[in-house]
């Protein structure tokens, strides 16, 4: 998903239905903001803005991770954060294994595209390439795509195909968040058989020389590349809803390249449920 820019009906009345109420617009600022949209078309709507930093706003529709409830995963390490599940893994793949994957990924390359076409331009916002791998494509692909469902726990009828994608120098993939939003048309047409996605596990493949970081913008968090290194998330918050809190950006590449592999899991399974097994 990228960033939202503009109000729709519903969200206008929102807006100012929660100010006739005399909610403060420092606030609903906050939140707007938290949601993905921009600060200039936030502003523009309420003219308003802060006399403080956002970040030192408190969000009162903020809910945090259930601590509770989180993910156990031997040899992750969580990211101390209480607004996103976020952990990374070292060493889940080895060398040969992420060379492998590399050489598969340049042989079937393709540019990458964002989830709705002609919104932004593709070449100003995602300029990566990008390939998809079906298990059945050779045995390492199979193997991988096992081991990162046997990580989270899930069965595999969740997950979509991994996808591999390259990053030259200087091609980045600007602030996004990979659930799809919902009650819109990325929603009807992406989400419509398999709902919403739960898990994103991303791989990277290589050490990159300079620059690729994966940045979690809202939580402060920046993950430099390392080769075999996993990172993995929860798109969604305890209650089920969309987390604002994971968007994300791939930095620029400023010297070398970025390999990487993802798979993103959903809450449907793609056959029919099994009512003796649990997702």
């Amino acid at each position: 998903m990228k960033i939202d820019s503009i109000f729709d009906d519903k969200w206008k009345t929102w807006i100012w239905t929660n100010i006739s109420k005399g909610c403060s617009k420092d606030e609903i600022f906050k939140i707007l903001h938290d949601e993905g949209f921009e600060f200039d078309a936030i502003k523009q709507e309420l003219s308003h803005v802060p006399d403080i930093e956002l970040d030192q706003i408190e969000n009162p529709l903020f809910k945090p991770v259930d601590e509770n409830n989180l993910l156990q995963v031997p040899n992750s390490k969580k990211i101390d954060t209480n607004r996103v599940e976020l952990y990374t893994f070292d060493d889940f793949l080895n060398k040969q294994e992420c060379d492998q994957l590399i050489q598969l990924i340049r042989k079937n390359l393709t540019p990458s595209i964002v989830v709705i076409p002609g919104e932004l331009s593709d070449d100003d916002y995602r300029t990566s390439s990008t390939c998809f791998f079906t298990k059945n494509i050779n045995a390492l692909v199979a193997d991988v795509d096992d081991r990162i469902c046997q990580c989270l726990s899930i069965k595999p009828s969740y997950g979509e195909d991994i996808q591999g994608q390259y990053y030259a120098v200087g091609e980045e993939f600007k602030a996004h968040t990979d659930f799809f939003t919902p009650d819109t048309k990325e929603f009807d047409k992406y989400g419509a058989e398999m709902g919403q996605r739960t898990w994103t596990f991303m791989i990277y493949l290589n050490d990159v020389e300079s620059g690729g970081e994966t940045e979690f913008m809202k939580i402060g968090e920046k993950i430099t590349p390392k080769r075999g290194m996993a990172v993995f998330w929860n798109n969604l918050r305890a209650d089920g809803g969309p987390n604002q809190a994971t968007m994300h950006q791939a930095l620029p590449v400023e010297d070398g390249f970025k390999a990487i592999i993802t798979k993103w899991f959903r809450v449907n399974s793609s056959i029919e449920p099994d009512p003796l097994l649990t997702p």
